[in-house]
């Protein structure tokens, strides 16, 4: 028997709660990131991703891919290095 393919994996959505913005929020503002001076382009993949990963911190990439392409995913990630650049 022919096993019948797996449906396909449909892509990880980013996580908004106010549990994963914390973590995000110390992790942007850890001295080692800070320190290693990255630019704007790689802020804005560093925190998308960090907003789509899983709690290992593993995420696809289809998973980037459709997180790239969602406005509301980018405009949160903006926002929350808006608000990591304020303290």
């Amino acid at each position: 028997m022919i096993p019948s393919p797996s449906p396909e994996r449909q892509p990880r959505s980013a996580d908004f709660g106010s549990h994963r913005r914390q973590i995000v929020l110390s992790m942007l503002r850890d001295p080692d990131f800070t320190a290693a001076d990255p630019d704007d382009d790689a802020r804005l993949l560093y925190t998308i991703s960090a907003l789509i990963c899983n709690d290992a911190g593993v995420f696809t990439d289809g998973d980037l891919d459709a997180a790239l392409a969602d406005p509301s995913v980018t405009q949160y990630a903006r926002h929350l290095l808006r608000k990591a650049a304020e303290r």
